[in-house]
């Protein structure tokens, strides 16, 4: 991996204006106040991967006169710039005081007790993430990187317990946060037992030309399998076999079989071209997602070969890796998101997307 770079500024785009803190109408008092993290789209029903969801670390400073909480937050956000499309970066505009409506975390929130600071406790932290850089975006650092830096080198300081905030590796794997949020297989769940599955991309490439990815839903014929249990792929066509068979390129996690049998996970094994059996496109629902350039479908590979696989957990499966999948597309630049708001709405997916 290359050596991250920084942005400049803290990613303070020139074009923008900083946000509104309201620290003047709600001042931080000299009185110990418990400090949180924050996680935004952590219920059980989240489309958004563990990795993926919002972090910020707050306490809470006042309750304005609509009843909500106001708190001071530190975080890195995304802006959009004066165009209005989301910039490619993050941004860390410094510690703000805002209420949770506002900040947007007076609903499908989670919080973790970090620690009880004092006033000059809370400046010290106040310091350590106001100086803390952004990294330009590389594909893999995000908010949760930047939180668990401010935290670490927090720790080093005084403010918080080492047992209270562990070190960057271990929350990196979410054992402080395991109790709130789904582990990941190791290695995508591939099985050291299982081989992977051939692909025929070296005789079916994927040219330099737009193509129509879909979304197939499997075993539509199967009355008796309940929507939200049915086998999702992302794909597109890049031909077809002497057979008549259409060839794909695939983007989805599947359940294999070990020594012993069924494997209790999912696997993925990356993007693969495979043929598509006739017999097996009959019992399937092929939905347009967009056009995509080659461009395009790279990038959208790259996030589903990034995308990790939970450890069962009695609800998570194929679906929620799709939409996690999709949801970065969206977030990518890649898809638009009335598209694949279209998309799942049609094949049953009622959630929402959570952007």
């Amino acid at each position: 991996m290359s050596e991250p770079e920084i942005l400049p500024n803290m990613g303070r785009d020139p074009g923008l204006l900083e946000p509104p803190s309201v620290d003047h109408l709600f001042p931080d008092r000299d009185s110990p106040r418990t400090v949180m993290l924050i996680i935004w789209d952590s219920s059980e029903t989240s489309t958004i991967a563990p990795n993926d969801r919002h972090w910020a670390i707050a306490w809470k400073v006042g309750q304005s006169s609509n009843g909500d909480d106001v708190h001071r937050l530190l975080g890195v956000v995304r802006e959009r710039g004066p165009d209005g499309d989301l910039l490619d970066h993050l941004t860390n505009w410094g510690p703000l005081t805002r209420s949770a409506a506002s900040a947007g975390c007076d609903k499908n929130t989670n919080t973790i007790t970090i620690g009880t600071l004092s006033l000059s406790e809370r400046k010290r932290l106040e310091g350590v993430a106001d100086a803390e850089p952004v990294l330009k975006p590389n594909g893999w650092w995000n908010c949760q990187d930047w939180v668990i830096s401010v935290l670490v080198q927090s720790v080093r300081r005084g403010l918080f317990d080492k047992e209270s905030v562990e070190s960057e590796e271990e929350m990196r794997s979410f054992q402080l946060f395991r109790k709130n949020m789904s582990e990941l297989m190791p290695n995508m769940g591939r099985d050291p037992r299982v081989r992977e599955p051939p692909g025929v991309d070296h005789i079916y490439r994927d040219d330099d030309s737009p193509r129509s990815v879909m979304l197939i839903v499997w075993d539509v014929g199967n009355t008796s399998l309940p929507a939200n249990s049915r086998h999702w792929t992302i794909t597109w066509q890049v031909g077809v076999a002497s057979t008549g068979d259409q060839v794909h390129r695939q983007l989805a996690i599947t359940r294999e079989r070990g020594p012993e049998g069924l494997l209790d996970h999912l696997t993925n094994w990356g993007p693969k071209t495979h043929i598509t059996n006739m017999q097996c496109e009959s019992d399937a629902t092929f939905i347009p997602i967009g056009t995509l350039t080659y461009a395009q479908r790279l990038r959208l590979e790259g996030v589903a070969a990034e995308e990790p696989v939970l450890k069962p957990n009695g609800w998570w499966n194929c679906q929620h890796w799709v939409v996690s999948v999709l949801v970065k597309g969206i977030r990518a630049g890649v898809l638009e998101k009335q598209a694949v708001e279209a998309v799942l709405d049609q094949a049953g997916w009622h959630k929402p997307l959570g952007i």
